[in-house]
């Protein structure tokens, strides 16, 4: 059980190095104040776009969606056409390098939406625990981008620390 007198960063730094991401992600996402979740899973969702470097009609909506919060209510219709797009790509037998990173960035997108969405306070929320998800999604881009200067990056994004020698 992580030690409520540390620094959320820092549990969820040690929680990522010992593989678990998932609670890393819940670390990090219940210690933002509300008004803050969303912005922090629409900056992942730009910088993941950036690094992979996909562009798919969803995910160009989500962001359009993002910007405006009075837009927020409309992530769930830009949820369900990324949701087409990942189960399109997960029925396949064998995808290539795009693909894969499409895959990634939708898994990513999919819990931005959700985040987004649930922000309005809807009768029909998505799981509470959307946001805690992105961190393992970013783990996923990491492992299919393949990049050190991605995992330093993310890492660099995520617990706000300096991973390159000075």
């Amino acid at each position: 059980m992580p030690d409520p007198n540390r620094d959320a960063k820092s549990q969820a730094k040690d929680l990522w190095k010992t593989g678990d991401h998932l609670e890393s992600g819940r670390v990090l996402f219940e210690n933002l104040p509300k008004d803050e979740q969303v912005t922090w899973a629409v900056a992942i969702l730009d910088f993941t776009t950036e690094w992979l470097d996909v562009w798919m009609c969803g995910i160009w909506e989500l962001k359009r969606v993002a910007r405006k919060r009075r837009r927020w209510r409309a992530a769930h219709q830009a949820f369900t056409k990324i949701r087409g797009t990942t189960l399109r790509l997960e029925r396949r037998k064998t995808l290539t390098p795009v693909q894969e990173r499409m895959l990634c960035q939708c898994f990513v997108a999919e819990n931005v939406a959700k985040v987004i969405y649930n922000a309005t306070d809807p009768i029909d929320p998505f799981d509470e625990d959307s946001g805690w998800w992105i961190v393992p999604c970013l783990k996923s881009c990491i492992d299919c981008l393949a990049m050190p200067e991605f995992d330093e990056a993310v890492t660099s994004m995520l617990f706000g620390v300096e991973t390159r020698p000075v």
